[in-house]
């Protein structure tokens, strides 16, 4: 969270886009962590007496909200530095990004609503991982080949930021893997 809000500081342009990160992430971390914690992929703790939907810690809107906000920031403050302010500007793929996420938590909340005992995905974070994350990536890359040396650079920093933060928070144990839904 501080190294955003420093590149922030230091660059004001990019408080609109954050502000939608910090919207889209929420149906985001809803869908994901029920998901994640229902399957038992990962379990936090949290030091609030609660857990949203019976299962996720509250902290995780905050972790996730500066996580994508850090990653956007980055790359955009770093990488892409030959974009000026007004070519910066909000496009239609974060309206889209919205209405997606939103659309997507719509249909959650139906379902939870209604049939929530068969809510349930095993193996939820290869699955997730590979349809969200890996294939949509691999498709972006083969359709734009421009943005492979950004997208390695990024890609190269978070990893070894993203296991530093992962490996410590496991010593710490401030999250465990309770499920038996292991590749």
């Amino acid at each position: 969270m501080v190294p955003t809000i420093y590149l922030i500081i230091r660059d004001s342009k990019f408080i609109k886009k954050i502000l939608i990160i910090i919207i889209a992430s929420i149906p985001f971390t809803i869908i994901v962590d029920y998901f994640a914690t229902r399957d038992g992929s990962w379990l936090d703790s949290t030091i609030f007496p609660f857990r949203i939907l019976n299962g996720f810690a509250f902290e995780d809107f905050i972790w996730v909200a500066a996580w994508f906000s850090y990653i956007i920031v980055f790359y955009e403050y770093f990488i892409d530095q030959s974009r000026d302010a007004k070519d910066a500007k909000i496009n239609r793929n974060f309206s889209k990004l919205l209405i997606g996420w939103f659309g997507s938590l719509a249909i959650f909340a139906v379902l939870y609503s209604f049939f929530e005992k068969y809510l349930y995905i095993p193996y939820f974070y290869i699955i997730f991982s590979l349809t969200i994350g890996l294939i949509p990536v691999l498709i972006i890359l083969y359709k734009r080949p421009q943005i492979i040396h950004k997208f390695l650079i990024v890609s190269i920093y978070f990893f070894i930021v993203g296991f530093l933060h992962e490996w410590s928070a496991f010593i710490a144990k401030q999250w465990v893997f309770p499920g038996d839904h292991f590749i």
